[in-house]
């Protein structure tokens, strides 16, 4: 049976508060005629969903269709934006036809996410997830001390990357970015890989030995803080670092649909605000974007919702060659001299766009690969995949983090990290989705297996 984890009457009030807000941007949308009512449409669907909502991954993924296929292509219609950096304009059809697929690929993934819910439910004994106490604080010291060589290690190999331009640290692009924009295999596993670990090990310490430490989290978290600063990240992946410390420090937020209210809040103002910060030019200084601009929503940060219908309108399909790109993104173009480019540049190259790095979201990349069946497939995977995550989690954060095994907790250190970064996958290109994801899971990895070297006594029950 289907049980509503949010509060209805907010969820109410919540769903008015967007129609209120989409009515003052365009009343028309509103009257039946228009083709707006896909997207209001799609704004309900994405309420009602989210309310049998259970876990994290699937609140990012409502989230995330409430933005970006219900408000987002509602703000493009009001401003007349048909089309990004050049491709054909989207017709009236164009827009509404990709609007009903969306429709229809959100209620299939929430019936696979229903489906596989039921079958992965497990119940759980206290005695088999809550740690038994003991004294850590001479391997409170050994891990402290790892982390800050780790750290320092990081911030050497960061800094380096980044032509030892202190101001690179903090800040991305204009004025401070590299010249050199080829991502090769080392640039990947630096920003990918190297850049998250220090706030990995920040987060395990807390985890792992608690709150008392207070100058060693200090510490730890000002190196974690410097090596990977949120305005010099993607914001989305600057997303899957810092919510997480929300998480430890604030567990209300992991409480019912907190989380969906606490991300729709982040996307409409912080982001807005973060990116004001994330380039910088000695012309106009920085260019402070205030919250509640619509005009963000249309400089295509959200064009995702475009992509997909200019797939579906010029037919754009590469039978399973992006797919291939995804797992073998890490092979250099030196060796594979005819390596497939993503698909968010695919489909820019294809459509003459003068900028072509642009997002391909998940069921674009469903769609390029393998038509309207790639598109349908992707929906199942992904409703499975969210939802045995999930149900894996959804008890065990019924618990005090703090009180739950060693290993237990590391692991939902990782769901955290992973749930936000999961918006990455969702907006696309699958390729960066893909390689930003491996690049956590190896640094979590190895915080982990550095943490069981150090401590094996906490691990041991």
């Amino acid at each position: 049976m289907m049980k509503i984890a949010g509060n209805p009457i907010v969820l109410f009030f919540s769903y008015c508060w967007v129609l209120i807000l989409v009515s003052i941007i365009r009343c028309q949308t509103l009257i039946p005629y228009d083709f707006g009512f896909v997207f209001i449409a799609i704004i309900l669907q994405s309420f009602v969903f989210v309310s049998f909502s259970r876990g994290f991954f699937n609140q990012s993924y409502w989230v995330f269709s409430l933005l970006f296929f219900g408000m987002v292509p509602i703000i493009e219609i009001e401003f007349n934006v048909r089309s990004y950096v050049g491709m054909p304009a989207l017709t009236d059809s164009d827009i509404m036809y990709a609007g009903i697929f969306i429709f229809g690929l959100n209620l299939l993934y929430a019936i696979s996410y229903e489906v596989f819910k039921k079958r992965g439910h497990v119940n759980i004994i206290p005695e088999q997830v809550l740690e038994l106490k003991k004294n850590t604080e001479y391997k409170n010291n050994v891990f402290f001390i790892f982390s800050i060589i780790i750290g320092a290690i990081c911030f050497i190999v960061v800094f380096e990357d980044m032509n030892n331009n202190i101001v690179s640290l903090f800040f991305r692009g204009g004025d401070f970015q590299d010249t050199n924009e080829e991502w090769g295999p080392q640039k990947l596993i630096i920003q990918r890989f190297i850049r998250p670990i220090p706030m990995i090990l920040f987060l395990s310490f807390v985890l792992l030995y608690g709150y008392k430490s207070k100058i060693k989290l200090l510490l730890l978290f000002v190196v974690a803080v410097v090596v990977a600063f949120p305005t010099s990240l993607p914001r989305f992946v600057a997303a899957s670092l810092y919510i997480p410390i929300i998480f430890v420090f604030v567990p209300r937020l992991k409480k019912g649909l907190s989380y969906f209210y606490f991300l729709i809040l982040s996307l409409l103002f912080i982001f807005p605000l973060l990116n004001s910060f994330r380039r910088y030019n000695s012309d106009d200084g920085f260019i402070l974007i205030t919250a509640g601009d619509l005009k963000f929503f249309v400089e295509g940060h959200f064009d995702s919702f475009q992509t997909f219908a200019q797939v579906i309108a010029h037919e754009i399909i590469t039978y399973g060659e992006q797919l291939v790109m995804v797992f073998l993104f890490w092979v250099p173009r030196s060796i594979w001299g005819q390596k497939p480019v993503s698909s968010g540049v695919e489909i820019g190259q294809r459509l003459g766009a003068y900028f072509t790095n642009m997002s391909a979201n998940i069921y674009a990349e469903g769609w390029i690969n393998f038509g309207f069946l790639g598109a349908v497939l992707f929906a199942i995977l992904l409703g499975f995949i969210s939802s045995k995550i999930d149900s894996y989690f959804y008890l065990l954060l019924k618990f005090n983090i703090l009180a739950l095994k060693a290993k237990l907790k590391l692991q939902i250190l990782a769901y955290f990290i992973l749930s936000a970064l999961f918006f990455i996958t969702l907006r696309g290109d699958l390729v960066t989705g893909v390689s930003n994801t491996l690049g956590v899971i190896f640094a979590w990895s190895l915080v982990f297996l550095l943490s069981r070297i150090v401590d094996k006594k906490l691990f041991s029950s």
